[in-house]
């Protein structure tokens, strides 16, 4: 079991100070993701219905946990980058559940956290394994039209991850 230095807890509480930048139920948008009925118009603004379902690839990590109902998605990630992986998922929590839940279940299976940013509907975040030359990096946004979701960017792989772009 891990336990927690005071950098990791200095980490992990800076991360608690991004969680609470978040607004529940934030819809503000940059640029959606285009999914294949594109953009539309809700109460909220400009969104994307829900994109179609894909396999979760064998290679996503087993313990980076994600909550009954995500799903992988057929939306690429931005370009190609050497020694990492990404991929798009749809998860049923809205940015704040998200965020707070990713912070607890990756944390419990041994992850930490950098220090992590967020603007309204979108957070993003480093993480990486310690011991491991594994690192990872997340961008989750609320531009689906079902504000119950999030999209979820996700990048995998060893070494200095950067930040996973938008497609």
């Amino acid at each position: 079991m891990h336990k927690p230095t005071g950098r990791t807890l200095i980490v992990q509480a800076a991360f608690l100070g991004v969680v609470s930048l978040i607004a529940p139920g934030c819809t503000a948008h940059e640029q959606p993701v285009s999914a294949k009925s594109g953009p539309t118009q809700s109460p909220h603004g400009s969104c994307i219905e829900a994109p179609a379902r894909a396999a979760t690839p064998p290679w996503y990590p087993k313990d980076l946990p994600l909550p009954a109902g995500s799903y992988a998605t057929d939306l690429k990630g931005g370009g190609p980058v050497p020694g990492f992986r990404q991929i798009v998922f749809s998860v049923p929590l809205n940015l704040r559940e998200f965020v707070e839940n990713s912070r607890n279940e990756w944390t419990r299976s041994g992850w930490i956290f950098g220090t992590g940013e967020a603007e309204p509907g979108e957070a993003e975040n480093r993480f990486s394994k310690p011991g491991t030359d594994r690192s990872g990096a997340f961008r989750a946004n609320s531009s689906l039209c079902d504000t119950r979701r999030v999209l979820l960017y996700i990048i995998v792989g060893n070494g200095f991850v950067p930040t996973p772009a938008r497609s």
